[in-house]
């Protein structure tokens, strides 16, 4: 039986610091790796291009535009979601690689577990998080706006058992950095909905 093609694809910004480390930790189960760089000002783009990757530059519009956008670059059957301060366990890699000859489902959700200044969230809903990020490429699509971006997959979907890690923080000060980011994003949402609304209520 042939082994079916898995497509690694991640979109970034300034992340020379992690990115390494999410892209080793699948590069031996992936055939492609794709990297969408939000025009980057640090070495992300390079250090990704040092590991292998496919590096597209495209200016950030939202991350449901921009993962569609990183999905449409996939040539594999299967395409594995990962951000950039995330990592597979060995033990979830391997079995990422049994699914996939299996075939079993046309998606597959995976648990993250959540690391906060080096430690791991045991509390405060961060214990564990199930996520689709495992999907036959020709039958997935992100919906959403310019945050809270969902994966979808046309078909059947199972859970896998292992965990991959989630480690965006390393300081106090990239956590509000990110905390003010997703805000922004998710006031312009708020304020683009009103506008509509309002528009509406004339008609």
């Amino acid at each position: 039986m042939k082994t079916p093609r898995i497509s690694l694809f991640i979109i970034a910004k300034n992340e020379e610091h992690n990115i390494a480390k999410c892209i080793l930790s699948a590069k031996h189960i992936v055939n492609e790796i794709v990297v969408v760089n939000s025009m980057s000002k640090d070495k992300t783009a390079l250090v990704c291009r040092d590991l292998g990757a496919a590096v597209y530059n495209r200016v950030f519009d939202g991350f449901t535009n921009q993962k569609n956008f990183a999905l449409s670059k996939v040539t594999g059957e299967w395409a594995l979601s990962l951000d950039a301060d995330e990592s597979l366990t060995p033990e979830l890699a391997e079995e990422i690689k049994q699914a996939v000859q299996q075939g079993k489902a046309d998606g597959y959700e995976l648990t993250r577990v959540n690391d906060f200044l080096g430690k791991r969230m045991r509390h405060s809903g961060m214990k564990a998080e199930h996520i689709l990020r495992l999907v036959r490429t020709k039958k997935a699509e992100f919906r959403g706006g310019l945050v809270h971006e969902k994966l979808h997959v046309d078909g059947n979907t199972a859970r896998l058992k292992n965990v991959f890690i989630h480690h965006p923080y390393d300081s106090i000060e990239s956590y509000f950095d990110k905390f003010n980011k997703y805000t922004t994003l998710a006031a312009q949402t708020m304020f683009e909905k009103a506008k509509k609304y309002v528009c509406c209520a004339y008609f």
